[in-house]
Protein backbone atom coordinates (compact mmCIF):
# COMPACT_ATOMS: atom_id res chain seq x y z
CA UNK A 1 0.00 0.00 0.00
CA UNK A 2 2.62 2.29 1.07
CA UNK A 3 4.11 1.51 -2.33
CA UNK A 4 1.37 2.34 -4.44
CA UNK A 5 1.56 5.71 -2.53
CA UNK A 6 5.05 6.58 -3.15
CA UNK A 7 4.66 5.68 -6.74
CA UNK A 8 1.59 7.80 -7.03
CA UNK A 9 2.89 10.93 -5.55
CA UNK A 10 6.22 10.27 -7.63
CA UNK A 11 4.49 10.50 -11.08
CA UNK A 12 2.34 12.92 -9.81
CA UNK A 13 5.08 15.28 -8.82
CA UNK A 14 7.00 14.28 -11.93
CA UNK A 15 3.46 15.42 -14.09
CA UNK A 16 3.32 18.36 -12.25
CA UNK A 17 7.40 19.45 -12.94
CA UNK A 18 6.47 18.77 -17.13
CA UNK A 19 3.84 20.67 -16.96
CA UNK A 20 4.51 23.93 -15.44
CA UNK A 21 2.17 25.84 -12.43
CA UNK A 22 0.81 29.36 -13.80
CA UNK A 23 -0.58 31.95 -11.36
CA UNK A 24 -3.19 34.42 -12.58
CA UNK A 25 -5.45 36.63 -11.43
CA UNK A 26 -8.93 37.62 -12.58
CA UNK A 27 -10.43 40.79 -13.01
CA UNK A 28 -11.75 40.96 -9.70
CA UNK A 29 -8.48 40.11 -7.84
CA UNK A 30 -9.30 36.55 -7.29
CA UNK A 31 -5.98 34.43 -7.55
CA UNK A 32 -5.71 31.34 -9.76
CA UNK A 33 -3.24 27.89 -9.94
CA UNK A 34 -3.04 25.83 -12.93
CA UNK A 35 -1.55 24.06 -15.76
CA UNK A 36 -3.15 25.92 -18.44
CA UNK A 37 -3.71 29.53 -17.91
CA UNK A 38 -6.25 31.42 -19.89
CA UNK A 39 -4.66 33.00 -22.93
CA UNK A 40 -5.86 36.75 -22.10
CA UNK A 41 -4.59 36.34 -18.62
CA UNK A 42 -1.61 38.13 -16.96
CA UNK A 43 0.65 34.99 -15.86
CA UNK A 44 3.23 34.19 -13.55
CA UNK A 45 5.31 31.36 -13.96
CA UNK A 46 6.13 29.19 -10.47
CA UNK A 47 9.16 27.72 -11.31
CA UNK A 48 10.04 26.86 -7.73
CA UNK A 49 7.05 24.71 -6.00
CA UNK A 50 7.27 22.24 -3.37
CA UNK A 51 5.08 19.25 -3.03
CA UNK A 52 4.03 18.42 0.55
CA UNK A 53 1.72 15.52 1.25
CA UNK A 54 -1.33 16.11 3.58
CA UNK A 55 -3.97 13.22 4.65
CA UNK A 56 -6.87 14.06 2.96
CA UNK A 57 -9.74 13.69 5.20
CA UNK A 58 -12.90 12.25 4.39
CA UNK A 59 -15.33 15.33 2.95
CA UNK A 60 -18.42 14.80 4.22
CA UNK A 61 -21.22 14.79 1.92
CA UNK A 62 -23.16 18.01 2.04
CA UNK A 63 -26.00 18.52 4.70
CA UNK A 64 -29.10 17.76 3.28
CA UNK A 65 -32.69 19.27 4.35
CA UNK A 66 -33.89 17.87 6.99
CA UNK A 67 -37.24 16.74 7.09
CA UNK A 68 -39.48 17.07 10.43
CA UNK A 69 -43.45 16.47 10.44
CA UNK A 70 -45.30 17.11 13.15
CA UNK A 71 -48.22 15.43 13.92
CA UNK A 72 -51.18 13.78 16.27
CA UNK A 73 -51.71 10.07 16.80
CA UNK A 74 -55.27 10.28 15.42
CA UNK A 75 -54.69 12.50 11.82
CA UNK A 76 -55.14 10.51 8.90
CA UNK A 77 -53.40 12.95 6.95
CA UNK A 78 -50.10 12.88 8.84
CA UNK A 79 -50.31 9.14 8.07
CA UNK A 80 -51.02 9.35 4.92
CA UNK A 81 -47.48 12.06 4.57
CA UNK A 82 -45.39 9.70 6.06
CA UNK A 83 -46.34 6.97 4.05
CA UNK A 84 -45.38 9.26 1.10
CA UNK A 85 -42.15 10.42 2.59
CA UNK A 86 -41.50 6.38 3.26
CA UNK A 87 -42.13 5.65 -0.45
CA UNK A 88 -39.96 7.99 -1.28
CA UNK A 89 -36.89 6.44 1.00
CA UNK A 90 -36.70 9.90 2.95
CA UNK A 91 -35.72 9.99 6.45
CA UNK A 92 -38.06 11.98 8.50
CA UNK A 93 -38.03 13.22 12.28
CA UNK A 94 -42.19 12.90 13.62
CA UNK A 95 -43.03 15.13 16.48
CA UNK A 96 -46.00 14.73 18.40
CA UNK A 97 -47.49 18.38 19.61
CA UNK A 98 -50.04 16.19 21.63
CA UNK A 99 -47.78 14.08 23.53
CA UNK A 100 -44.93 16.75 24.10
CA UNK A 101 -44.78 20.46 25.10
CA UNK A 102 -41.65 21.34 24.16
CA UNK A 103 -42.44 19.89 20.23
CA UNK A 104 -46.09 21.85 20.69
CA UNK A 105 -43.84 25.00 21.13
CA UNK A 106 -41.71 24.53 17.84
CA UNK A 107 -45.36 23.98 16.10
CA UNK A 108 -46.61 27.17 17.26
CA UNK A 109 -43.60 29.14 16.12
CA UNK A 110 -43.90 27.83 13.06
CA UNK A 111 -47.23 29.12 12.91
CA UNK A 112 -49.09 26.00 13.54
CA UNK A 113 -52.70 25.36 14.24
CA UNK A 114 -53.41 22.40 12.39
CA UNK A 115 -51.46 19.32 11.98
CA UNK A 116 -50.20 17.96 9.79
CA UNK A 117 -47.23 20.97 9.46
CA UNK A 118 -44.29 19.68 7.09
CA UNK A 119 -40.77 21.48 7.72
CA UNK A 120 -38.09 20.54 4.72
CA UNK A 121 -35.08 22.54 5.67
CA UNK A 122 -36.56 25.93 5.38
CA UNK A 123 -39.63 25.56 4.17
CA UNK A 124 -42.77 24.98 5.91
CA UNK A 125 -46.30 23.16 4.63
CA UNK A 126 -49.23 23.52 6.65
CA UNK A 127 -51.31 20.76 5.73
CA UNK A 128 -50.47 17.75 3.47
CA UNK A 129 -50.90 17.69 -0.68
CA UNK A 130 -49.05 15.03 -2.20
CA UNK A 131 -47.59 17.40 -4.80
CA UNK A 132 -46.49 20.36 -3.13
CA UNK A 133 -44.81 18.17 -0.99
CA UNK A 134 -42.83 16.40 -3.97
CA UNK A 135 -41.92 20.15 -4.94
CA UNK A 136 -40.79 20.84 -1.72
CA UNK A 137 -38.73 18.32 -1.30
CA UNK A 138 -37.11 18.77 -5.10
CA UNK A 139 -36.76 22.41 -3.94
CA UNK A 140 -34.85 20.80 -0.89
CA UNK A 141 -32.73 18.30 -3.27
CA UNK A 142 -34.20 15.47 -2.01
Amino acid sequence: MRTMLLLSMLLLANTVAQAGIYKWFDDAGNVYYGDEPPPEAQVQTLDDITISTVPIREMAPPAKARVVIYTTQRCGYCVRAKQHLAQRGIDYDERDVERSAEHRKEFRALGGNGVPLIRVGDQVMKGYRKPNLDKMLTTAGL
